[in-house]
């Protein structure tokens, strides 16, 4: 909270601080006061709908519970106090429901932001926004908030979807969200643009902004013979919170309405021998996370269609890493070093500044098992850190791995490039690193997730 100081008149400096204290209650923030009555408020209506959780109807019980689920953490010291103290088997049995999904939404569900922010220089909100998303939130270039002619902003919100006040944020400064990468990297960030990036129809579900970038009608007519043939196509971009480490996703979408404004069905229909339309695939696991990707639907177009697409339901797949281990040994005394972390058994031949050397074994896991173990080896990263934790090198894309051939063990090669400085440079200072004080540290995920976010459109033009 800021004060204002003002001068107090001579003739009353002496009035037992009177006046002092006058102007500085006139002087407090215009919004304290609400903030207390909100604060009121909120216990209020915290304390009916814990009442409404033993309700005799089962739709206000369920409606009370997704309130709270709502009220996020705020609401979890009151929830495991009722956990553990009621003697209402039901009240019980919510209050459980709703701190698992309060603990859900934490790891992988819709982040909710409250803060009340007046003319404050943007970094100080970014990093508000930033603190609250429990991820880091990049800028590109890395001194964006150091330029000239930024403008303060303002950001009020009550348990708000974090991408709805990250809507706000980047509409004030002439920003627009992207992917950036930094090191070899990848996180979600802002940079110089405009609010270009939002005007086109947007849902927010769960941890997820989906934006509708086009529909697409191609006519092709062959000249000579055959029917002609149309092409009628959407396409959204996915945004992902950056909490959210999302290792693969799929780029069809999964459609479950699809109708125009005068009631006709725009989902193809499957036509027998024919690969069904719009099937989710997934299995290409990426090298590292993503924080925005684009995915796709083919629609169908009947005789006598309407002019817009009244209503769009579907879902998107993605897959997303909710566990991971880490490995961390002396780069020095890192030969034929053995190493079990969370189940995986390793042999570390080699670490020097350019690559590491290793081995990684079966262990009687299964094919589906073994393959999976392998994808999420592939999506980790491995780093060189000196004695004071600093990133010297970090592993570039790829990992050359060799399955013996009795398929019982997987030979692994992780090769380092120097760490760069923010403006792309190299660092000159860790183009050696001193391996008796450098630690190889390799983060891979151990648990992957598989999310299926609906989604829903309506009103959108038809081309």
């Amino acid at each position: 909270m800021k004060l204002i100081r003002k001068s107090c008149p001579i003739g009353f400096a002496s009035a037992n601080g009177i006046c002092a204290l006058a102007i500085a209650l006139l002087c407090l923030h215009p919004y304290a006061s609400a903030e207390q009555s909100l604060d009121k408020e909120k216990s209020a209506q915290m304390e009916t709908w814990i009442t409404q959780l033993s309700s005799d109807n089962w739709k206000s019980r369920q409606e009370a519970m997704e309130r709270l689920v709502n009220l996020g953490e705020d609401a979890l010291p009151r929830l495991h106090h009722l956990a553990e103290v009621s003697t209402d088997d039901e009240v019980r049995t919510r209050a459980a429901s709703a701190i698992g999904q309060i603990e859900e939404n934490r790891a992988v569900g819709q982040t909710l932001v409250t803060l009340n922010l007046q003319n404050v220089p943007p970094a100080q909100a970014y990093a508000e926004l930033a603190r609250q998303a429990r991820a880091p939130l990049r800028t590109e270039p890395a001194n964006l908030f150091e330029q000239k002619n930024t403008k303060p902003v303002s950001l009020m919100a009550d348990h708000e979807p974090l991408w709805k006040v990250l809507q706000s944020f980047t509409a004030q400064c002439d920003l627009e969200v992207t992917e950036i990468t930094r090191n070899r990297d990848m996180g979600l960030g802002v940079t110089k643009g405009n609010s270009d990036w939002q005007d086109k129809p947007i849902v927010l579900s769960g941890p997820l902004l989906i934006r509708a970038d086009r529909l697409s009608r191609v006519n092709t007519l062959r000249l000579k013979g055959g029917n002609p043939i149309e092409e009628f196509n959407i396409s959204l971009t996915v945004f992902a919170e950056p909490k959210i480490k999302v290792m693969d996703y799929s780029g069809t979408l999964e459609l479950e309405e699809a109708i125009d404004d005068l009631g006709h069905s725009l989902i193809p229909p499957q036509v027998e021998g024919d690969v069904p339309p719009n099937i989710e695939v997934f299995g290409n696991l990426r090298e590292g996370t993503t924080s925005h990707w684009e995915v796709g639907a083919t629609l169908h177009r009947p005789k006598g269609s309407g002019t817009k697409i009244a209503r769009l339901k579907g879902t998107t797949g993605l897959q997303v890493q909710t566990k991971s281990a880490l490995l961390d040994v002396p780069a020095a005394s890192a030969k034929n070093l053995k190493r079990t972390v969370e189940g995986v058994r390793f042999l570390i031949k080699n670490v020097d500044a350019a690559k590491c050397e290793m081995s990684v074994f079966r262990d009687g896991r299964t094919d589906m098992e073994w393959f999976t173990l392998r994808m999420q080896l592939s999506a980790g990263e491995a780093m060189l850190k000196d004695e004071k934790g600093k990133v010297v090198a970090r592993s570039q894309a790829g990992l050359e791995d060799d399955e013996t051939p009795d398929g019982q063990r997987m030979d692994l090669k992780i090769r380092f490039a120097r760490e760069l400085f923010d403006d792309g440079s190299n660092n000159r200072e860790s183009k050696k690193p001193s391996l008796t004080e450098t630690h190889l540290v390799w983060e891979f995920p151990t648990e992957v997730r598989q999310l299926n976010v609906p989604f829903e459109f309506r009103d959108l033009p038809i081309p």
